[in-house]
């Protein structure tokens, strides 16, 4: 099964270099190449041998064989904060990347605008229709919209580079598929009654059921009244880190779930701002065309109209990272 998987993923890999590869993909191929998922993978499948190898054991406690059950159920929490780890890591490098070339795109256009200034403010000075401070101001605003032109590949090609370097890919033959769907916002009551699967939560809940053992083993006539009170105040200790820790993770899982929906807020607005520039770009393209306003006034209205674009582009990466770190939050860390 994992052969097949490996071929598949290898098979996909191949695709990436004629087509763009969609964050789907990209997130098979870093999955596979990730350190700690390949570590957590072999922690499991460990845990599963050593509780195979208890449970078949007649003289095993009942202690023992809980602490083993603990332990695959820690790795494979480990596996899934692992695995929440990766998508992270990948997801941030992919719109990294995305936003990277969208910064490029609208630099290229800035520069393009510029150049197109810097010409009209040429030939207004030549007709003496432009002071020689004119000239100067367009020259240096062309000069800087190169600069940012120059910044802006240098940071894609970082981006890039990163990115490649978590899905095994070339960067020069790296292409990517821009996110066009937005994710649903969960429920604050969904995220609540998923807490049980919460890292830091197990390992508190796995204390109390090992201290209700322990008790469970001293409560007897052959025991200790110290020995016994002693295991009834770690019980007793450990349900009050259960409570503790439950009220903590509510608190901490509400605050992500209202950034989320602050940035859902963000992205509508978002959207509106691109729909309004979309609007006043057509209304420019009409008077362009019909000769009533100039051509950099209309390239003008196409940078801002792309500008609006990309923030709207940007606001759906910020939803998505507040998804994400949302998971973690659930999850906990390893």
């Amino acid at each position: 099964m994992r052969l097949t998987f490996m071929l598949f993923i290898l098979f996909m890999a191949l695709l990436a270099y004629a087509a763009p590869i969609s964050l789907d993909t990209a997130l098979a191929l870093a999955g596979e190449l990730d350190a700690g998922v390949i570590s957590a993978r072999a922690d499991l499948a460990a845990a599963e041998r050593d509780l195979a190898r208890t449970r078949a054991d007649p003289l095993a406690l009942r202690l023992t064989i809980t602490q083993a059950e603990h332990t695959l159920e820690n790795a494979q929490a480990v596996l899934e904060s692992a695995l929440s780890s990766s998508r992270a890591a990948l997801t941030n490098a992919y719109l990294a990347a995305l936003e990277a070339e969208q910064t490029l795109a609208l630099a290229e256009q800035a520069e393009a605008i510029a150049a197109i200034a810097l010409e009209a403010t040429e030939i207004r000075f030549n007709a003496g229709a432009a002071t020689q401070l004119d000239l100067e101001r367009a020259r240096n605003d062309f000069g800087a919209a190169q600069r940012d032109t120059d910044d802006a590949l240098q940071a894609r090609a970082l981006a890039y580079s990163e990115l490649a370097s978590l899905v095994g890919l070339p960067s020069e033959e790296l292409t990517l598929q821009p996110i066009t769907v937005t994710p649903e916002t969960p429920e604050l009551d969904s995220l609540l009654a998923r807490l049980a699967e919460n890292r830091q939560w197990r390992l508190t809940r796995q204390a109390v059921e090992l201290a209700e053992l322990r008790l469970a083993a001293v409560d007897n006539a052959f025991s200790a009244r110290a020995e016994v009170e002693a295991t009834r105040d770690a019980l007793a200790s450990n349900q009050v880190r259960l409570r503790e820790t439950r009220r903590s993770l509510e608190l901490t899982t509400r605050q992500s779930h209202n950034a989320v929906l602050a940035a859902q807020s963000r992205l509508m607005s978002a959207a509106a701002s691109a729909a309004t520039a979309s609007d006043t770009l057509s209304a420019q393209t009409l008077r362009y065309e019909a000769g009533s306003i100039s051509r950099l006034e209309f390239e003008r209205a196409r940078l801002d109209a792309a500008r609006a674009e990309a923030q709207y582009q940007t606001a759906r990466h910020a939803l998505l990272r507040a998804l994400l770190q949302l998971t973690r939050a659930i999850l906990g860390g390893p």
